[in-house]
């Protein structure tokens, strides 16, 4: 048991740490201003985001026991998550209100910052969190054991999307 938990801390260390959130915090301020590509604006989005969440699913499956391969799957299924909640959150910055939000609106574009709306268009983004959001649930369905509660976050997650942004057909 103690050597999961010194695992679990390893996951915890690097995920959060400049291989993880905190790096790409820094290379978001660092490009703050600049155009982004795709590849580089993933880059910031897997580890501002998706590296908390893939910490969070590791270590949980970690200290619960799990193989190694499930371990990795829990980590695909966060990253997946992350980027459709950063991709999300680029949709409602453009589309929201700040009543709604609670925080201020179009930050980004005063920020002059790359977001998935401005490289590829609202439809595009929007499609990219039902990707990410799919394919969530189906790494989940790999998983052997009760992963109700996870499939059940991301139900919640995909009627969230559909509530605010409607159906594709919108």
């Amino acid at each position: 048991m103690i050597l999961r938990y010194a695992k679990a801390l390893d996951v915890l260390a690097k995920k959060t740490g400049m291989q993880g959130m905190i790096g790409g915090q820094v290379v978001d301020v660092q490009k703050t201003g600049e155009k982004l590509n795709e590849e580089e604006l993933d880059f910031i989005y897997r580890l501002k985001t998706g590296a908390l969440l893939e910490a969070s699913f590791m270590i949980g499956a970690i200290v619960g026991g799990a193989k190694q391969e499930e371990i990795d799957v829990m980590e695909e299924i966060a990253r997946n998550i992350g980027m459709a909640f950063q991709i999300q959150d680029d949709i409602l910055d453009e589309t929201s209100t700040e009543e709604e939000l609670g925080k201020p609106i179009h930050s980004d574009e005063r920020n002059v910052k790359t977001t998935y709306v401005t490289l590829y268009g609202l439809n595009k983004a929007k499609d990219e969190v039902l990707r990410c959001s799919t394919e969530a649930q189906r790494l989940l369905d790999t998983i052997q054991g009760d992963t109700s509660v996870l499939k059940d976050d991301c139900l919640a997650v995909n009627e969230k999307e559909i509530k605010i942004y409607g159906t594709r057909e919108d």
